[in-house]
């Protein structure tokens, strides 16, 4: 919440790399992402722990909501790409 959103936790992109398939996707720096495959991400030790389960190929489905003061607040972006070997 202190960023605006109506979300009480998540982890916000601090970086994507260019070459992912989540900069495929669209997933934007300050961003804050809320789930991954259906988990909860409140810290990022959920981030880690989800993201160090997928195993390359998987596809992967992410929400994801804009901090950016230029979006509506709270616009929620759903995310779907595969997680590259």
């Amino acid at each position: 919440r202190a960023f605006g959103l109506p979300v009480a936790s998540g982890v916000v992109v601090t970086q994507v790399d260019p070459t992912s398939g989540a900069a495929r996707a669209q997933l934007q720096q300050g961003q804050v992402i809320e789930s991954i495959n259906g988990e909860p991400v409140r810290t990022i030790q959920d981030l880690e722990r989800i993201v160090s389960g997928l195993k390359p190929g998987a596809t992967v489905s992410m929400i994801a909501r804009s901090r950016d003061p230029d979006v509506a607040t709270g616009v929620q972006t759903i995310l779907n790409f595969r997680v590259r070997s």
